[in-house]
């Protein structure tokens, strides 16, 4: 029994003695402060690499361009040098440019607006879309 106490007391000066791993963490964002941009235009993209922090003198990080969410590019490697790195995407076509990038455990997200309100619906409405309202009106819960 006399062994318990020592076990426990070198468990916890090794415990001790240890220093927590370094955190990194990224941040993404783009060159115009609403993240707005008119078809063609091109988007830089920033991404912010801290460890602890303080900006990450040197690193790399993965990049992804998808196109509103869905069909993604290839990964891109980027240096981060002085904790930032800069990327640059554009679209010919309304719609959401989205930028994922990661590093090790550590990931963030940006995304760009091509003329958003110049997307069209994807499919059209149904022929009986007003006339099935009507008859499911009853079904809906009321809300309170």
């Amino acid at each position: 029994m006399k062994l318990l106490p020592t076990l426990l007391l070198l468990a916890a000066f090794s415990l001790h003695g240890q220093t927590p791993a370094p955190v990194l963490t990224l941040k993404a964002s783009t060159d115009h402060v609403d993240a707005l941009y008119h078809v063609g235009e091109t988007a830089t993209f920033t991404i912010e690499a801290l460890q602890d922090g303080k900006p990450l003198a040197e690193g790399k990080v993965v990049c992804v361009f998808s196109k509103d969410g869905v069909q993604p590019q290839p990964p891109q490697t980027l240096n981060v040098r002085d904790g930032k790195a800069t990327l640059v995407g554009k679209l010919d076509e309304p719609g959401f440019l989205l930028l994922r990038t990661t590093s090790g455990k550590a990931s963030a997200m940006a995304g760009a607006g091509y003329d958003p309100l110049q997307l069209k619906p994807s499919l059209p409405v149904p022929e009986d879309f007003d006339a099935s309202g009507p008859r499911r009106k009853p079904s809906w819960p009321r809300c309170r």
